[in-house]
């Protein structure tokens, strides 16, 4: 956990690219050789993806440039009807083998088939405790009687994963600096957020702002990043608001 870490500022910056499973090749990871390439010009603090990127050899992209692999063991794809129900296709030995960081698990709480994906998710905690290898849980309330965004699906999720010997959850920012302090307050490991979709340059360098005024320590953002135009220019306005406490209009004035 300590290595995951930015040494200086204890906080992260991880870029998930394990997108392809799921919605297909979307934006810059049509090649990703090409994005793996500019990942040392990003100066994100991990990278988050499936076994298909580690098993051809864009490791040592990583490894060379001291960022960190997660590998994402849950996966389900968007053209099914049955989109929220996350199957485990990878083990927690799989990324010892590949020499993983760390690994990642979604979970969609409040669907018919939530049941599965805990049982499923408590396997790993436990299997990733007996190993020593940190676990980032991706929790959503996705289901007919909660809401992603609402504080308290939100609340509810940080602290299911917690409860459940995760080390890391990422769950949507509140959109509001004071019920995102309640999820954080709520929550005793370091809370992430992700990024919404479809939002301007400012609006992101906001929100990211805003989530770490209230006290969110780490960043888990891709589509807002590898969508951009230019991705390693604006992920340079992103970690100076991250690691040094930039102001948004300070931040603004790095993507000019």
């Amino acid at each position: 956990m300590k290595r995951l870490c930015n040494e200086q500022t204890q906080k992260m910056i991880i870029i998930p690219m394990d997108h392809g499973l799921t919605d297909g090749p979307v934006g810059w990871l049509e090649s990703p050789a090409y994005i793996c390439q500019q990942l040392l010009e990003w100066w994100a603090d991990a990278v988050l993806w499936h076994t298909w990127i580690l098993r051809h050899g864009y490791t040592h992209v990583v490894w060379s440039g001291r960022m960190w692999n997660i590998l994402q063991l849950a996966w389900i794809s968007w053209v099914t009807e049955a989109r929220h129900r996350k199957q485990c296709v990878h083990s927690v030995e799989d990324a010892v083998r590949m020499w993983c960081d760390a690994v990642s698990y979604h979970i969609n709480l409040g669907n018919e088939f939530e049941y599965e994906m805990i049982r499923d998710f408590g396997r790993v905690c436990n299997d990733a405790y007996m190993r020593g290898m940190p676990v980032l849980a991706m929790v959503y309330a996705r289901g007919p009687l909660v809401e992603e965004k609402w504080v308290k699906d939100v609340a509810h999720s940080a602290r299911f994963a917690a409860e459940m010997w995760a080390d890391i959850v990422k769950v949507p920012y509140t959109w509001d600096i004071e019920s995102m302090k309640t999820v954080v307050a709520w929550c005793p490991i370091p809370v992430v957020i992700s990024g919404w979709s479809s939002l301007s340059d400012e609006e992101t360098l906001h929100m990211i702002h805003w989530a770490m005024a209230s006290g969110c320590m780490w960043l888990s953002m891709g589509r807002n990043i590898f969508g951009k135009q230019d991705p390693a220019q604006f992920l340079k306005a992103v970690t100076a608001i991250v690691h040094d406490d930039a102001t948004v209009q300070e931040a603004m004035t790095l993507l000019k």
